[in-house]
């Protein structure tokens, strides 16, 4: 059966809900318009019925074309005509803002607080050993198995599916063949293993009970933002339940890699900065990834005081190409900075309010190093942020832009505004105009995006033996030339 065949069945079958205020007839409409149906009810499910990120993206659009006050992620939490006309009306339903509020950090912040510049001289390190890693197939996992390949002596041994490959083991070799375009064959069985499992499911990773390894480095997440489903719940909360369960019984260290999206919003009035002693502090983490990342972080922390586990948490920052060469991840649209950069270029046009802001660009080669630096860490200390403390600006980016041969003019907020508006009325430019608004605030929303700092790592780095690189011209010309290479800047 088609997938449109499907979507008629589906029609056929669903009870029908005549909608029934101006409203929802108008949002009920605007979906069928959107999805290609005959009729929507004011209680269908627009993802239910055929809808997607990208399609959800045209009815931002149309709300903004009607002055409706309603973002992207009003989409995901009110999916039904009903549900989205009242959240319009200011009546929408509650997200889960509070999930993290409810509960006791007083130990938590104990642990935690060793994290800190006052400590900093007393870190110490050593190599990982053999590992197990998680995620051997992501942007960050491959060059985590490259980096320990090339700097320790240990096994690694690889924990994933095999997708459509004939053996996780062809699907390593392949992987390593392009980003690093060398032949590894010879390296597998006898530095590099691989094992046929899911950190979503719990027997496949009993296979890991008896793996010669010491540390477990978890690279596995799903990284989307918004969904309708649980997958964000099982992978980036449930897998790292299970991967704490792995370890405790085989007494084996967790390094979870997280992110500094934790750090979530805040009122303007009230912004911090998050640091490496702090995990909850009264910010927004609404954002299903956010708080899915937010909860594994507390389920890890809670484990290490309740139930002996030896663990830390990375903090990722904004991963980007390589240094090296700028090579760049295969599935280069789920960065949202890049998308970003993308849409600007669609455009022609960036606002002169943005240049001033810092830009952060943390090369994926140097933070896989960071990551097998820390993971042999003394394991007094929990977490660490991996950022890059060299940063730009966005005007440096974009007048690297501009030289590399794109037209892209620096214009007033307004104009801007007015082009950006004008795009929203051609659904050609869904994608154009979802990149750039996806992560907006409602109107009269004074949430902002808490920063973070990394003075304690960056030091602590330094005490290891690492630091940075400095983010230059040269570099920022190759992650266009790498990504230029890839048709990203394609408009379609």
């Amino acid at each position: 059966m088609t997938i449109m065949k499907a979507f008629v069945r589906e029609e056929e079958n669903r009870k029908y809900v005549e909608p029934v205020t101006p409203l929802e007839k108008e949002i009920c409409a605007e979906y069928a318009s959107i999805l290609g149906l005959e009729k929507v009810g004011a209680t269908d499910s627009f993802f239910d019925i055929g809808g997607s990120s990208i399609s959800a993206a045209k009815i931002v659009m149309f709300a903004m074309n009607k002055g409706y006050n309603i973002v992207y992620k009003d989409v995901f939490n009110n999916p039904s005509a009903r549900e989205l006309a009242r959240a319009i009306e200011g009546h929408g339903r509650e997200g889960q803002a509070d999930a993290a509020a409810d509960y006791d950090y007083t130990d938590i912040n104990e642990l935690i607080s060793v994290n800190s510049m006052e400590h900093v001289d007393e870190i110490s390190g050593r190599e990982p050993g053999n590992i197990i890693l998680a995620g051997a197939t992501g942007f960050l996992g491959i060059h985590v198995l490259w980096s320990f390949i090339k700097n320790c002596k240990g096994k690694i041994t690889c924990f994933l599916r095999r997708g459509t490959y004939g053996s996780v083991k062809e699907r390593m070799i392949a992987m390593l063949m392009y980003y690093f375009g060398e032949n590894t064959e010879d390296l597998f069985d006898e530095r590099i293993f691989c094992v046929d499992g899911d950190i979503t499911d719990p027997e496949s990773m009993k296979e890991l009970d008896d793996v010669d390894a010491s540390t477990v480095i978890n690279c596995a997440a799903c990284v989307k933002h918004f969904t309708q489903d649980d997958t964000l719940d099982r992978i980036n909360v449930g897998g790292v339940e299970n991967l704490v369960d792995l370890c405790v019984r085989s007494g084996k260290r967790l390094v979870q890699i997280s992110t500094l999206s934790v750090a979530g919003e805040m009122a303007e009035e009230d912004l911090t900065i998050l640091k490496e002693d702090m995990l909850y502090f009264g910010q927004n983490v609404e954002n299903d990834y956010v708080r899915t990342k937010f909860m594994a972080e507390r389920v890890v922390l809670n484990a290490r005081i309740n139930r002996g586990l030896d663990a830390v948490i990375l903090r990722a920052g904004n991963l980007m190409g390589r240094n090296s060469d700028g090579e760049f991840q295969i599935n280069f649209e789920t960065n949202a900075f890049m998308r970003s950069l993308w849409a600007y270029i669609q455009l022609g046009q960036c606002p002169y309010t943005i240049l001033e802001q810092p830009v952060e660009f943390s090369p994926i080669d140097s933070v896989a190093d960071a990551v097998i630096t820390l993971a042999g860490v003394d394991s007094r200390f929990s977490i660490f942020h991996l950022n890059n403390n060299h940063t730009v600006t966005f005007g440096d980016i974009l007048s690297v832009i501009q030289r590399y041969g794109f037209d892209v003019e620096n214009v007033p907020q307004e104009r801007f505004d007015r082009t950006l508006a004008e795009a929203s009325k051609h659904g050609e430019d869904s994608r154009t105009v979802l990149s750039l608004v996806a992560y907006a605030n409602k109107e009269g929303d004074n949430l902002k995006m808490v920063e973070a700092d990394n003075r304690f790592t960056t030091n602590a780095l330094f005490r290891l033996g690492f630091k940075w690189p400095i983010v230059d011209d040269a570099y920022l010309e190759k992650q266009l030339r790498s990504l230029d290479t890839l048709a990203f800047f394609d408009k379609d």
